[in-house]
């Protein structure tokens, strides 16, 4: 964002690393509880300096059942975060916050009346993407991760009303106006599903991918084929099935689709 003649105009930044929720993952595995807080933050999609000026009272409430509503100013454009806590994000702030008992912010700084510096957040993934051995490719820096997260967001289709209300987007006040009350929860949901940073079996829809969907339906129609054959009772035992049958030393029906279709592919 520029400023010209009292104007904001948005500038498209090329040079910025596109950041992948995989990568987010593996900076995950090697990173230490207050990084992966960190991590947990990053994927919420807040500016650098609303993420390092964080309070801790937003977070104290941790026995409800997530997700929780997350309310935070947004500093920049004088709006709010109408975000939430997930489930991944209450376990880790259940260990984290008893680490930091007197401070008023959720990131401390060296002094421990202060929060951090938002430069202390790019150091942190910079850090955490070399120690994860992660090719980096441009600017690699906290506003990669929000862009993260607006670019998931718009692949799982959600509304931009939604969009904007959870990372702190201006809404035009003339919209605004029909939009109080959205309901977000779900749309988090959704999102969250696949924001994570511990790995997940699902892809960018919170389904398998194209790819396991594909072997789950040979798989099934494979077997469903060889079952059928397996029951014409009287015809001697030849071809696929009197092979399938002497390899693997049991009736087909009784085994796991999976591995059928492996020892299928294989005679």
């Amino acid at each position: 964002m520029r400023k010209a003649l009292g104007v904001f105009r948005t500038e498209v930044c090329l040079t910025d690393h596109l950041l992948e929720v995989d990568q987010i993952q593996k900076m995950a595995t090697i990173a230490n509880l207050r990084e992966k807080v960190i991590l947990s933050v990053l994927i919420l999609g807040l500016r650098a300096s609303d993420a390092a000026s964080l309070e801790r009272e937003p977070f104290n409430k941790l026995d409800q059942e997530p997700p929780i509503p997350l309310r935070v100013f947004a500093s920049k454009e004088g709006t709010i975060y109408r975000t939430y806590i997930s489930d991944e994000f209450l376990e880790l702030l259940k260990l984290y916050l008893p680490t930091i008992p007197d401070s008023k912010w959720l990131f401390p700084g060296k002094r421990k009346e202060n929060h951090i510096d938002p430069d202390i957040l790019n150091l942190t993934l910079q850090n955490l993407a070399k120690k994860a051995q992660i090719k980096v490719s441009g600017n690699l820096r906290w506003h990669c991760g929000r862009k993260t997260v607006l670019r998931v967001s718009s692949q799982l289709g959600l509304n931009q009303w939604s969009l904007k209300a959870l990372t702190g987007k201006t809404i035009s006040a003339d919209m605004a106006t029909y939009l109080e009350g959205l309901q977000l929860k779900d749309d988090f949901l959704k999102l969250h599903s696949v924001l994570k940073i511990s790995p997940t079996k699902t892809g960018l829809n919170g389904k398998m991918s194209d790819m396991e969907a594909r072997i789950d339906l040979i798989a099934k129609v494979v077997a469903k084929v060889l079952r059928e054959m397996n029951v014409m009772e009287g015809l001697p035992v030849h071809g696929i099935t009197g092979l399938l049958r002497e390899k693997l030393k049991q009736d087909l029906a009784s085994i796991p689709d999976e591995e059928l279709l492996r020892a299928f592919l294989e005679t």
